[in-house]
């Protein structure tokens, strides 16, 4: 990743999001993975990200190629996880909508762009939260290479048909 570096997305980044979450939806329907199959995440969402400045991107050689919302306010769905519960009850960061454009699909940019997500997310809290559908093995990977535990499920209710994902946690100061 030496000629790339993780910013704060902006709304001139917005079409590039948009082609971004759009590469991911189409792999995860090659893959079989009903995730993100219906309208989420849709532009409404990576607007919400942006005016909030949670939007992150990964730009390499000038170019968005990646995309991610780093949050800290809590997740209510993270409060109803089942199977499990989390390790840490104090504040967190979220990781969601994690997306790579397809030209850079299979480049191995998902790992640095995730610890570089957890390093900012560490200036904040040391506990980091994301969640993927439990069809979605490459994420999985990820997220155990990264040190993250599975926790438990949890069900995202708005999306049609209801999608349920592992839950995972990495707390940083263990």
């Amino acid at each position: 990743m030496s000629s790339s570096m993780i910013r704060p997305a902006t709304q001139a980044d917005f079409a590039a999001i948009m082609a971004i979450i759009g590469d991911a939806k189409a792999l995860l329907k090659r893959q079989g993975i009903p995730q993100w199959q219906a309208a989420y995440p849709a532009s409404a969402d990576i607007q919400q990200d942006l005016q909030a400045g949670t939007g992150r991107v990964l730009v390499v050689a000038g170019t968005a190629v990646a995309y991610a919302s780093l949050e800290t306010a809590p997740e209510p769905v993270y409060e109803q996880i089942q199977q499990g519960h989390w390790h840490c009850g104090g504040p967190y960061s979220t990781i969601h909508r994690v997306a790579m454009a397809a030209a850079f699909q299979g480049r191995h940019l998902s790992v640095p762009f995730m610890q570089g997500l957890i390093a900012e997310a560490e200036r904040t809290y040391p506990n980091v939260r994301v969640d993927t559908q439990t069809e979605n093995r490459t994420m999985q990977h990820i997220l155990a290479q990264l040190g993250f535990k599975q926790r438990g499920l949890v069900r995202w209710t708005f999306e049609v048909p209801v999608v349920t994902c592992f839950a995972y946690e990495l707390n940083l100061a263990e």
